[in-house]
């Protein structure tokens, strides 16, 4: 779908990822460039659920 838009390169952002999941998944998605990643959350979790603000 990217290469039919147009989108000639492709990233990564991992989002919910565990600290311990980081060093798998790197050698998991080699085949791409990853960006970063976003930890793994309770709390955001229940803010979403519950149709909160992340931001206080």
């Amino acid at each position: 779908m990217a290469k039919d838009l147009g989108v000639n390169r492709l990233y990564v952002v991992l989002n919910k990822v565990y600290p311990g999941q980081i060093e798998d998944i790197k050698r998991e998605m080699s085949f791409m460039p990853i960006l970063g990643f976003l930890p793994y959350d309770p709390i955001v979790v229940q803010a979403d659920l519950t149709g909160q603000s992340t931001l206080i």
